[in-house]
């Protein structure tokens, strides 16, 4: 797989279909739509917030594309920390 960025993912998913699947249908203006500006910031941050795997897990399904996880703000382990500390050998 690729290594996209958040913005390749939600243009190629459709930035008003994330923003529908996340927070609702609108009618009218995209940019009036709520959530609109909430997509839009983290596009810009390039970092997904995990809460929202599910919705755009299934958005990917659906266009038969692997979601990428590294795209979320899930917290990764650090490692293994020896008694001398992160460096130690």
């Amino acid at each position: 797989m690729e290594n996209l960025t958040v913005r390749e993912l939600f243009d190629r998913l459709g930035r008003p279909r994330v923003r529908a699947a996340l927070f609702g249908d609108h009618e009218g203006l995209e940019s009036d739509a709520p959530g609109f500006k909430t997509v839009a910031l983290h596009v810009s941050k390039g970092v997904i917030p995990a809460a929202w795997f599910d919705v755009v897990d299934a958005l990917c399904k659906e266009d038969g594309l692997e979601t990428p996880r590294y795209l979320f703000s899930f917290k990764r382990p650090d490692g293994p920390v020896t008694g001398a500390g992160r460096d130690a050998a």
